[in-house]
Parts: C-alpha cells; structure tokens; sequence
C-alpha cells in the first residue's frame, strides 16, 4: 500500500452534526455540504461523535449516507465523517466498526475520502482501526487503503504514540499508511491528564502541538489543532493560528463558517523552491505571474524572434531554431521578457 494522500497542508477541518431534532434532521448535513468559496473548508467532517447528541446518532449515519450521496459529488471539501471510538471501550469501538461498515457499503461510499477516528489510545489502537477499516474495504468489494483515517489526539497514550508512528507506518503488517490527519483534541486531553487551572479555563497545551506537529512532520502526515469553542472571537482564532503556524501546525478545527472563513483567509505555505533559467552557465530566477501558472525571464541575454518556419531563440550570441505554436513576447534585438508554462510547479 502506498501513501493515501497527496495533500500538502490542510487548513480547515470544519465540522457539522449528522442528526439534530426537528423535522429534518439532517438539515446541518445538508447546509454544510452547500458551503461554497471561502466558505468552504478543506476537510468536511460529518460528526457523528461528540457534535450529535448519541440517541441520534443512528440516525446520523443514515443521514450521511443519505446527504454525501446525494451531494458528495459537488462537494469541493474532501468528506472525512467522524465515527465513535475509545481506546477502553470495546463496546463503543464495536459500534464505530459498525458505522464504517454501513458507510463503506453505501451509494456515499464513492465520495467519502476517509474516516476520522477518536479516543484513540496507543499505536496498537490505531492498528486495530486500520484492520477494521480494511474488513469494511474488504466487506464492501473495494480495494484496501481506498479510506484515508485520521485521528483525534486527545489522551496521553496517543501523544506518546506520536513518537513511536513513523517507525510504524511503512511496516507491511499493517495499512497505516492510510493515515492522513493528526488532530488535538485538547478538551478530553485535559480530562485524561486530570488537569485544572485556576479559572477553570482550557489549557494553552503547547507541548501537545508541539508534539502533533513534530509526529506529523516525521511521518509525512498534517497536523491540525483542535477546537476554539469561542466561534466570536475570531481575532482570538487568527492568534492562535498564528502560533500554531510557527510550530508548523497549519490547519485548525473549524465549528462555523465564520471561523472556516478566517482560517482560509490565512497565508498559504510558501513555495519550496523557484524556477531558474541556466544562461551561459549563470541561474536566473523566473518571475511568477499574478496568475500563478506563468513564470517570466526579464533580461537582454535571452530573446525569441519569429520565424517562417517556427521561432529563433538566441541566447548570448548563439541562435536556436524551433517550432512553436504561439508568437514570441518580443523580437530579437529588442529587451526580451520571455515567458513560458512549465509542466509541473515546485510548490509547498
């Protein structure tokens, strides 16, 4: 099994419940899965664990099954539901393998991505996940590692597996490869850790985004931090971004759109590298266009003509003959601005 994912960062995890009372229960499904442009998040996640009351989350997986199928198509998030999970209780993991299974079996399979998975405890936890995730591929006719798993970093157990995964995930006993997200989640990591303050409020909890990011970052997987319960305090929300992007933790959990909104509003990583033009032994960076996908030489060195039979390149004296589909920017003689669309961009 190869790796899962192509992603190179994600900065939105938002999430929506699967159930909730009234006559459509399914109506936060259906308005999260018509977020659109800035409001669209990177990773959609259909919760069907702590955002929906657990009388109602039977019905939460009909009704994602129900919704993705209906509009997984259009959706441009890639679609990760969120299934119950403990590391301590095999009834509660009894009853996510049974989730997956339905989701997997369904018309929504086709356009779900993966499943994120909570309450994990240590790395043989996250490789009974795995098996599990491969019976229902295997249950449902499709082949292993077609769902991506993420997973909730939200007790001791699982930070110290942290250090432990990236010697873990390339071993052909298992699938771990399918990993994609590291999630905090620093509310029930407080109750594991039995951790107050004096005002009773929720711990800043570096050390464990520090820690998320580094296991991330080892084992070629992305970081995202948890929750910020005050959907308000949206200046609040862009500080704590701009900390966690200095510990290379680049997404954050979202609860609204306002807050999906913020975070995509964010820089994007930067590029890891530039494109060159080797001239007379020199390299001379091109200069991206405002549209991202043309890069520019500006000098006297280089310059294309047209010709009958195609176009001249001279480059330091010495003239080059080739056939090209589009004019030249500029004649030969002139001061050149050449430009050209290369086949593949070297981004973040």
């Amino acid at each position: 099994m190869t790796r899962r994912h192509d992603r190179a960062f994600v900065r939105t995890f938002f999430t929506s419940p699967t159930a909730v009372e009234g006559e459509d229960s399914a109506k936060m499904l259906r308005r999260a899965a018509q977020l659109r442009g800035m409001e669209a998040p990177d990773v959609w996640v259909p919760d069907n664990e702590d955002a929906t009351a657990p009388g109602m989350r039977e019905e939460g997986i009909a009704n994602i099954i129900e919704v993705v199928a209906a509009h997984g198509a259009d959706v441009p998030a890639e679609i990760h539901p969120r299934v119950v999970w403990h590391r301590d209780d095999p009834a509660t993991r009894a009853e996510g393998f049974e989730q997956i299974r339905r989701v997997a079996a369904s018309e929504a399979a086709p356009h779900v991505d993966g499943f994120v998975i909570p309450e994990v405890g240590g790395l043989d936890d996250w490789k009974k996940v795995d098996e599990l995730i491969t019976l229902a591929e295997n249950e449902a006719g499709l082949p292993t590692g077609t769902f991506a798993m993420s997973v909730i970093v939200e007790s001791a157990t699982a930070e110290l597996a942290l250090a432990e995964l990236r010697d873990a995930i390339h071993h052909p006993s298992n699938a771990l490869e399918r990993l994609f997200l590291l999630v905090d989640g620093e509310v029930d990591y407080t109750k594991d850790l039995r951790a107050i303050t004096p005002t009773g409020a929720l711990p800043d909890w570096p050390e464990l985004r520090h820690n998320t990011s580094r296991g991330a970052s080892a084992a070629d997987l992305i970081a995202v931090d948890g929750p910020y319960d005050d959907i308000r305090d949206l200046e609040g929300y862009r500080e704590r971004m701009v900390d966690n992007r200095a510990r290379g933790q680049l997404g954050i959990w979202a609860l609204t759109p306002d807050q999906v909104v913020t975070a995509n509003e964010a820089p994007l990583p930067p590029a890891t590298g530039e494109w060159l033009l080797a001239v007379d032994g020199e390299q001379v960076p091109l200069t991206p266009e405002d549209d991202g996908e043309r890069f520019v030489y500006e000098g006297e060195r280089v310059s294309v003509a047209d010709a009958e039979d195609g176009y001249r390149l001279r480059i330091d004296g010495q003239t080059r003959r080739g056939r090209s589909s589009r004019p030249p920017r500029r004649p030969v003689g002139e001061r050149s601005r050449w430009s050209g669309r290369p086949s593949s961009r070297s981004t973040a």
